[in-house]
């Protein structure tokens, strides 16, 4: 089992198939050898959810990112994760599922903080894809 200080990924949404399938991909390296640690949870309480209600159901305070699965994320091609400020400072993003090894492997470094990423990454509410830069 990975350390709680894992980003974890919380499901808000009922498909069971794409998740167990989102899980799977996650396993994964991409084309760069880059992967985000991540751990999964899959409980009843977080279906429907807010970000209100993560943040407050989020057991890790240590934790800088809170990745969200929903419906929107199970349902549009490139499966963008809802990421969530877990202190509620910055502004929440959607970010590929290929691309949320950046804002893990930024934020678990130290590299930059959220609202940075927000700041510098983000472009209408999506984060930028790492060919972009």
């Amino acid at each position: 089992m990975e350390d709680s200080a894992s980003p974890l990924v919380l499901i808000t949404a009922g498909r069971p198939t794409k998740w167990q399938k989102l899980c799977e991909d996650s396993l994964h390296e991409n084309e760069l050898g880059f992967r985000a640690d991540l751990r999964f949870v899959e409980e009843p309480r977080f279906l429907g959810a807010d970000e209100v209600a993560l943040r407050e159901a989020f057991p890790y305070p240590e934790a800088v990112v809170i990745f969200a699965v929903d419906d929107l994320t199970l349902s549009q091609e490139g499966r963008p994760v809802l990421c969530i400020d877990p202190e509620g400072q910055a502004p929440s993003f959607r970010a590929d599922f290929d691309e949320i090894w950046q804002v893990d492997n930024n934020l678990s470094t130290g590299n930059l903080l959220f609202d940075e990423i927000v700041d510098e990454c983000v472009e209408q509410g999506y984060l930028k894809p790492i060919a972009d830069y």
